[in-house]
């Protein structure tokens, strides 16, 4: 079997790491195709032969298909996180404004495609093993968007005068679940109610002492 050039050499013009990250890539785009679709069956076959890569190669990047889901997960939570970071920096000064700027910002990868909501909402938070433990790495970066985001808040005198980590954590759970049920159908409300909904629900959080 034909080995890949050494990490240094190029090949087609991409060095190896160039090319596994490509690979990478495009096995995370076949994972969003068949995680997302209730119908698909993720194997490991399948992955590969969606995203054009060797068994060979897939093993050099993942170790199983749920690995696959939860750095596709990683990366979509990055994406939304990225999205409320850009919001808030040109949101408005108040703070529901920028409550409800940072969660139409979160929302608006899952409404674009609802594959990624499928990701996120339902088959991450059901994955096996260590699960919760990677799940909260894949959260890391909106975390910290919204860590900065409390720690400018409080030292605005616009939040309570408090540890609001576990708040910030009831919110977000609160919005995972409202906007799952707005996403597959089982709250009728149109999405515009769900946010102001939350937007009320984050402010009382917030700035209760």
């Amino acid at each position: 079997m034909a080995q890949d050039p050494s990490p240094g050499r190029r090949y087609g013009g991409k060095t190896a790491a160039e090319r596994d990250q490509e690979r990478r890539e495009r096995l995370l785009d076949a994972g969003l195709e068949l995680f997302g679709d209730p119908a698909a069956t993720a194997s490991i076959e399948e992955l590969c032969r969606r995203a054009r890569v060797t068994t060979r190669h897939f093993y050099a990047l993942f170790s199983s298909a749920e690995e696959v889901l939860l750095a596709l997960d990683a990366r979509i939570v990055a994406g939304a996180a990225e999205g409320v970071r850009r919001a808030l920096d040109a949101g408005p000064a108040d703070l529901a404004g920028r409550i409800d700027a940072a969660l139409r910002a979160y929302a608006a990868p899952f409404v674009a495609d609802p594959r990624a909501s499928r990701v996120h909402f339902v088959l991450a938070y059901a994955a096996g093993g260590d699960g919760g433990a990677r799940r909260r790495t894949a959260g890391a970066p909106l975390a910290a968007v919204l860590g900065a985001e409390s720690a400018r808040l409080s030292a605005a005198g616009a939040v309570a005068d408090r540890d609001l980590t576990r708040t910030w954590t009831a919110l977000m759970g609160a919005t995972s679940f409202l906007l799952t049920d707005w996403a597959d159908g089982a709250d009728p409300a149109d999405l515009e109610t769900v946010i102001a909904d939350l937007v009320r629900l984050f402010v009382a959080g917030l700035t209760a002492t």
